[in-house]
């Protein structure tokens, strides 16, 4: 991200004089920075503290992210036990400073950085500010405040659209093409309800839960949740959950002035309550003013009825310009209130037979649509294709007073589509795909005649006089004479996004000034403007086509572009539905940012710890990578055991569910994210504790702990075993070897091509996360990275398991996410790049079209949002039956695959993909996980049905005899359920791992 360089204001006062102001030497107390930031909280950066104590009073405040930054290794250590034991992991949490001469951390950032003037000094001003939120972070100068100030070019965006203009075009300068990940949150599952809201400072998000299998499992009877979020950082400030949806409404019926959050509650007649955004504390609610016509809702008008139950309805009747809220009521009343909402300013009142449409104000110009259909009385809107709500006039009134100023009447006849005043503009436009779609076969004496009824128009006028510039019904240089995508206003012209084309108009003349400009991609991609780019479908297109950016853009791909906001110099990208399709981008909530991003470390700056690993290959029939080998078969081709017994349990301790930080981790991850699935070699069983950053070590026979080792982040997957040692990959941008018989570290390198923080999942980790490695032909192969566009793309290592020495590097730039790392026969592949594993060099196109086994099921590594593919022999392409929900159901053996379906297990030859050799019954398990061993398959998942405690289930199939051979059930917590790829079975045990933190054991009787 671009950020302002230093101010000379005397509000911000330079470190330089902050070093000749006089030292304080009072202790930092937890009310010296609450005070300070008004307990917003955020993300709080203390450098090289003393203790820990700061840091677990912020912890508890549930309202700050705290993180400890020391060079010295032994202290961070030291810190970390402490803040373990207090219980502050992880919204505490200490980190290792290997580059103590630049701040780890993205650049805007950081909302509190409290440090010593020495550290100050030496890193100087620009880092200093580099780091801090624009606006509202500051720093702490051996207690003296430094401020960081908001570049003016910096936009904001507070609705459905920008604001009460309705006018969805940024004007945030500080926006250039997105070459970096700022930040990545949940939810994963946004459907068309979320406004996306972003002030300067907060990140509002409004999310429904659908009742269903899958949802009603994790939040029985369905919910809404509305959470705010820093907006730099993505960091809960305070959450909602609200269960049953039908009280708490969609996103549309939301909007903000940047200190409130107003909703319009969806009950039968529509009330609002107002929020206050820093602390979510109700400040007023059922505003008595806020009345809506008689007839809506009416039971004796059925199409009335519907549309008063649809959320985009409301889009542009409820706004603010931050001075007044602005009521239309679907009849005949335009209403002024005051902010809270107590006080009714003015009213207006239409003649008989004109009825409240759409309204937008910018500044002095208020103008609202005027309908003249009673029996539809809110359809008029951009969201309605088959509008059949005509306009009659545009009025102008004076936000001051409601006074008549203006009315135009050449709209007449037309469905208004589109409706904005901004820059001194009122422009509208209408679309009809089909004239005969606007009408229906009951008559009705107010409704027009099918000739009344129009097609396309243009219209833009004087928001002070109503005066006409220019009126145009001809678009034959448009793809289907379409006016139905977003139309965005500028001082200068108007920008319409028309599929993959953009289309330029002089908004004084009407005048076109740039036709047809290729926006590329398919359609239903990103879709916004800013005053200089139109972004759609990935692209970054100058106003006239002149400049197109690509790399860097695409990292994520969103389900509904019209959510994809610009703000605060950032690109602020909404999921895809449920998960990510298959081309593989990011898919959780996600802003994007220009970046000046470092040069990569030397290869000989990259061993961290340095040691010597003595081990040999894995055992035969260890489950010793995740999905038992470096295939990612889920396959054990050494039989496990026919029936079972529950021969002990182990339960690690996870970080607490309660409050605002655990509620946007949970949503972050759909459940609370516990363990890692397990594997498992002849003596021990290896987890680690995906929150808890910790790798536990069990006894095989009788679960007890040998040891635990904590890392410096998540992990998304368990380590890759072999003889004596377990490599990990984590989070914070390192691979480690670990000595299996301690637990001590024996060498540490950093294959994140430098040491940057960003903030995800409410914790910081590396711009570029490590995945479980694989081991192949004696080298260690890690790929680093979260897409190939971002950051520098993905960074893959070919290393010496002995001591981490680098034997081949390469670095991956392409339009895909990072993923597991398989072994495909003699190549390496991630997702659909392929790689010598001599050279590391990608393959070119002809390689990468080459034979293979492709089964993709929709589960997600460790929670993170990903679709996991599953890769391995012949050549041969194709999909699971299952859905998003089911996780790990297919097995890959050698001369087929097996999958777990609707409760029939299936198994398939490669060479007869049309006819399964076998189907068993074997019950209807929800969420289920599968994995094979020999001749049985397991098949691990929770009682089915809906309530929220449900037994967790475990099948043994044998698929030589045809049925089920063993079956076994345990008692489950609310909402536990077996971890994706949770399976495990190795030398006669079946390790299933749980969201709830337990490790279940089973073996023969």
């Amino acid at each position: 991200m671009k950020h302002s360089k230093i101010s000379r204001l005397p509000a911000f006062l330079p470190i330089l004089a902050l070093l000749l102001l006089p030292v304080r030497t009072h202790a930092l107390e937890l009310a010296d920075i609450t005070e300070r930031d008004g307990g917003d909280g955020g993300l709080v950066v203390l450098v090289e503290p003393v203790d820990t104590a700061l840091a677990q009073q912020l912890a508890g405040t549930d309202r700050h992210l705290t993180v400890l930054l020391s060079a010295d290794a032994a202290k961070v250590t030291q810190w970390d036990e402490a803040l373990g034991v207090a219980g502050a992991h992880p919204n505490a949490d200490a980190l290792h400073w290997r580059t103590p001469a630049v701040l780890p951390f993205q650049s805007n950032l950081v909302n509190v950085l409290v440090l010593d003037r020495a550290t100050a000094a030496r890193l100087g001003e620009d880092e200093v500010r580099r780091v801090l939120v624009p606006g509202h972070g500051f720093a702490l100068i051996d207690g003296h405040e430094f401020r960081q100030p908001r570049p003016e070019g910096m936009d904001v965006w507070l609705g459905y659209g920008r604001d009460g203009s309705g006018n969805r075009a940024s004007r945030d300068t500080e926006l250039q093409p997105p070459n970096s990940i700022q930040w990545l949150m949940g939810p994963r599952d946004v459907r068309g309800n979320d406004p996306h809201m972003i002030s300067d400072r907060f990140h509002i998000i409004h999310h429904g839960w659908y009742q269903g299998e899958k949802f009603g499992e994790v939040f029985p009877g369905g919910r809404s949740d509305l959470f705010v979020r820093d907006a730099f950082n993505g960091i809960t400030r305070w959450s909602m959950p609200h269960n049953g949806g039908s009280d708490f409404p969609w996103g549309m019926m939301a909007f903000s002035d940047g200190r409130r959050h107003y909703q319009v509650k969806n009950n039968h007649r529509r009330t609002m309550e107002i929020r206050d955004l820093a602390t979510g504390e109700v400040v007023q609610e059922n505003l008595r003013h806020l009345k809506w016509a008689e007839h809506f809702g009416d039971e004796e008008n059925p199409r009335s009825v519907r549309m008063a139950r649809r959320p985009e309805s409301f889009s542009m009747r409820v706004f603010t310009d931050g001075t007044r809220i602005y009521h239309l009521d679907g009849g005949n009343i335009i209403r002024a209130m005051s902010l809270d909402g107590q006080d009714l300013l003015w009213e207006h009142t239409l003649p008989d037979g004109e009825y409240s449409d759409m309204g937008a104000i910018d500044g002095d110009a208020l103008a609202v649509v005027v309908s003249s259909t009673y029996d539809y009385p809110v359809a008029s809107n951009r969201n309605q294709r088959d509008n059949t709500n005509i306009a009659k006039a545009i009025m102008g009134l004076d936000p001051a007073t409601g006074e008549l100023r203006w009315r135009y009447d050449g709209v007449e006849g037309y469905p208004l589509f589109y409706f904005t005043v901004d820059h001194g503009f009122v422009v509208a436009s209408a679309h009809l795909d089909s004239p005969g779609s606007a009408r229906d076969n009951r008559p009705h004496s107010t409704r027009p005649t099918l000739d009344q009824v129009a097609g396309n128009i243009l219209v833009s006028l004087d928001a002070a006089t109503g005066r006409e510039h220019f009126k145009r019904t001809d678009f034959s240089d448009l793809r289907n004479d379409s006016l139905r995508q977003n139309l965005n206003v500028f001082p200068d012209r108007i920008v319409i996004n028309e599929e993959r084309l953009a289309y330029v108009v002089d908004v004084r003349t009407g005048e076109t000034l740039h036709a047809r400009i290729d926006l590329g991609g398919p359609r239903n991609g990103w879709n916004a403007t800013t005053p200089n780019w139109i972004i759609s479908n990935g692209l970054f297109v100058s106003h006239d086509g002149s400049e197109t950016h690509d790399a860097g853009v695409r990292i994520t791909w969103p389900q509904y572009s019209s959510f994809s906001k610009p703000a605060n110099g950032m690109f602020y990208v909404p999921p895809g539905l449920e998960t990510i399709h298959g081309s593989s981008h990011v898919g959780l909530m996600t802003a994007l940012v220009h970046e000046d991003l470092p040069s990569p470390l030397a290869d000989d700056q990259r061993l961290i710890v340095s040691g010597q690993a003595s081990g040999s290959l894995p055992a035969t029939g260890d489950w010793h990578a995740l999905r038992a080998d470096h295939q990612r078969s889920g396959y054990n081709p050494v039989d496990g055991p026919a029936s079972l017994d529950l021969a002990w349990t182990a339960q690690v301790d996870i970080p607490s569910q309660e409050g605002n930080m655990a509620e946007g981790r949970q949503l972050n991850n759909a459940i609370p994210g516990a363990l890692t699935p397990a594997v498992i070699d002849s003596q021990r069983v290896l987890v680690a504790g995906v929150d808890d950053h910790r790798l536990i070590c069990y006894d095989l026979t009788n679960g007890s702990e040998r040891w635990s080792l904590r890392l410096g982040g998540r992990m998304v997957g368990p380590p890759t075993l072999a003889g004596e040692v377990a490599f990990v990959g984590v989070n914070d941008g390192t691979v480690s070897a670990v000595n299996l018989s301690d637990g001590s570290i024996i060498w540490t390198f950093l294959a994140a091509p430098y040491e940057r923080l960003l903030s995800a999942h409410h914790q910081l980790e590396s711009t570029h996360p490590v995945f479980p490695p694989v081991l192949h032909n004696g080298t260690l192969y890690v790929n680093a990275g979260r897409h190939g566009y971002a950051d520098n793309g993905i960074f893959v290592w070919g290393l010496n398991p002995a001591d981490g020495s680098v034997r081949s590097k390469t670095n991956v730039k392409n339009d895909h996410v990072n993923d597991l790392m398989q072994v495909v026969g003699e190549r390496l592949r991630i997702v659909n790049t392929d790689l010598n594993p001599e050279t590391l060099a990608a393959s070119d196109a002809d390689r990468r079209a080459a034979p293979n086994v492709f089964l993709q099921t929709g589960g997600k590594v460790g929670g993170a949002g990903w679709i996991r593919p599953h890769i391995g022999w012949r050549g041969y392409q194709m999909n699971s039956e299952s859905d998003s929900s089911g996780g790990g159901l297919v097995t890959l053996m050698a001369d087929g695959f097996a999958s777990y379906t609707r409760g029939r297990f299936h198994e398939y030859a490669f060479n007869d993909l049309s006819n399964s050799r076998k189907e068993i019954e074997v019950g209807d398990i929800s969420d289920p996980q599968v994995a094979g061993a020999g001749r049985y398959h397991y098949v691990a998942g929770r009682e089915a049905g809906r309530g929220a405690e449900r037994a967790i289930r475990l099948a043994v199939i044998d698929t030589e005899a045809g049925n089920v051979s063993a079956r076994f059930e345990i008692p489950a917590e609310a909402r536990e359920q077996v971890v994706t790829d949770g399976v495990s079975i190795a030398h006669g045990h079946v390790i299933v791992t749980t969201t709830a933190g337990r490790v279940l054991a089973f073996r023969a009787p």
